[in-house]
């Protein structure tokens, strides 16, 4: 009789899958490097935050710290804070960054919703969505071709 294995392969795929997923997911926050908008230090002598850590960028628009993000690291708590009145800014500005990909999620909704209406039945999206795609393959083609130096007209 065979033996049934149980839990994924013996090698040890399972471990190493739940490590990637660990890997993959939220990240506690360093608070240790924590600046403000001006860049200087928001850390008290107590290791606790004084102003909530956002994200800086330079003149040039690049970002030299990236702050918090609640998609990135796990959720601070209010023993993180200095004082009540900084953990309820964090989270004042933590709402404010799940508004703002609600806004775009929502327009993103909102032109689906219009071209829906506009293609009218699923074999006529269909034919426009395939259109989409082939005129960027030919854009993705004909930059290749004008990289290369070839003239196809």
């Amino acid at each position: 009789m065979a033996s049934k294995k149980v839990g994924g392969a013996s090698n040890g795929d399972a471990a190493t899958k739940s490590e990637e997923k660990q890997e993959k997911g939220r990240k506690v926050f360093s608070s240790k490097n924590a600046v403000d908008a001006e860049g200087t230090s928001i850390l008290d002598e107590a290791g606790k935050l004084t102003a909530v850590p956002v994200q800086v960028k330079n003149e040039g628009g690049e970002v030299t710290y990236d702050g918090f993000h609640y998609r990135k690291h796990k959720p601070l708590t209010k023993a993180d804070f200095a004082g009540t009145d900084v953990y309820m800014d964090y989270r004042a500005f933590s709402l404010r960054q799940r508004i703002d990909a609600m806004v775009v999620l929502a327009a993103k909704y909102a032109t689906q919703a219009t071209n829906l209406r506009k293609f009218g039945d699923e074999k006529t999206r269909k034919a426009v969505a395939r259109v989409h795609k082939l005129r960027e393959q030919m854009a993705a083609l004909e930059a290749e071709l004008a990289a290369d130096g070839v003239d196809y007209e």
